[in-house]
């Protein structure tokens, strides 16, 4: 019975350091810049690795032609491109944290606590 509570306290203590290595992650994406550009350029938009967009810059040449389509479908290309981009880092970062950590035997732990018979 102790054994079962002594893995549950380590079981714990591995939650919180858990937590705080997706702190760590979230805080390492939400530093990652990446891009997505449309109409050679002329529309750039930026997103961080949690998918946020942080910056869009248009150059002003688009609206001396007029064509808000245009410009609208540069805008959709150009942010799906940057939050393709960012969700690949978000991934990357992601896999790089999960080979760090020492996760717990959930297994283990629950047929400690809930035996088949009992």
């Amino acid at each position: 019975m102790f054994s079962n509570i002594a893995n549950f306290g380590s079981m714990l203590k591995k939650v919180k350091e858990l937590g705080e290595k997706v702190h760590e992650m979230n805080d390492r994406c939400r530093t990652v810049r990446v891009s997505g550009r449309a109409g050679a350029g002329m529309v750039h938009i930026e997103a961080n690795g949690l998918s946020e967009i942080v910056n869009c810059k248009i150059d002003p040449e688009i609206f001396s032609r007029g064509d808000c389509e245009l410009l609208e479908d540069m805008i959709i290309t150009a942010t799906n491109q940057a939050l393709e981009t960012a969700r690949e880092k978000h991934a990357e970062i992601m896999r790089n944290l999960a080979g760090t950590m020492d996760l717990p035997d959930l297994e283990g732990l629950k047929e400690a606590f809930f035996k088949e018979g009992e």
